[in-house]
């Protein structure tokens, strides 16, 4: 049994992985170096190892430019459009809007675009907005989402390499593996 894209921390088996908090880090680094100084978390659930990996890296980058982490401006909610469409509901209910939003994935980030949209606001104008998976449609935006890229085909072959050497030395592994893969920021006109 292996884990890929997605692992649970609980269970010691192999897995392939990307590296969530770097590219949650560079994505938000790269919003701060642009001049944004709100910037706004739409977060997984917080019991989601990816989640968890994400807004550290958000953490982190706000803390190593000495910007100060603002519990408003995070919003918790879970992996769909939906979630987009409601987190940035809330953001709105705020006295002062956000700069900018770093979103856990592509949906989540689509789910704000919307909204944002919606409420006549300009991107990267007015906010601005990154996601995380570079899914399919997002570079089709307007503007197109400046997103994190996930290796999905070397995530493919790795899972499949760890597959068929667990087929080959049988199933039980005393030493799981784990293999992380980097990520890339893709800029696009969203930022």
């Amino acid at each position: 049994m292996f884990f890929f894209d997605r692992a649970c921390e609980d269970i010691n088996v192999d897995k392939v992985v990307v590296d969530d908090y770097d590219g949650a880090f560079k994505a938000v680094e790269h919003l701060i170096l642009s001049g944004y100084r709100r910037i706004a978390h739409l977060a997984g659930p917080r019991h989601i190892s990816i989640s968890k990996d994400r807004f550290k890296g958000y953490l982190d980058a706000l803390q190593k430019y000495h910007m100060p982490f603002e519990e408003e401006l995070l919003i918790c909610g879970g992996f769909n459009e939906e979630d987009g469409i409601f987190g940035f509901q809330k953001l709105r209910q705020l006295n002062k809007l956000p700069d900018a939003i770093f979103a856990v994935n592509d949906p989540v980030a689509m789910g704000a675009f919307m909204q944002i949209k919606e409420m006549g606001l300009k991107i990267p104008d007015d906010i601005a907005l990154v996601g995380f998976s570079d899914i399919p449609g997002v570079s089709l935006l307007d503007p197109p989402l400046t997103t994190v890229a996930q290796p999905q085909y070397q995530i493919g072959q790795a899972a499949a390499k760890m597959l068929l050497q667990q087929i080959d030395h049988g199933l039980e592994s005393d030493v799981p593996q784990i293999e992380i893969l980097k990520t890339k920021l893709i800029i696009r006109k969203s930022t």
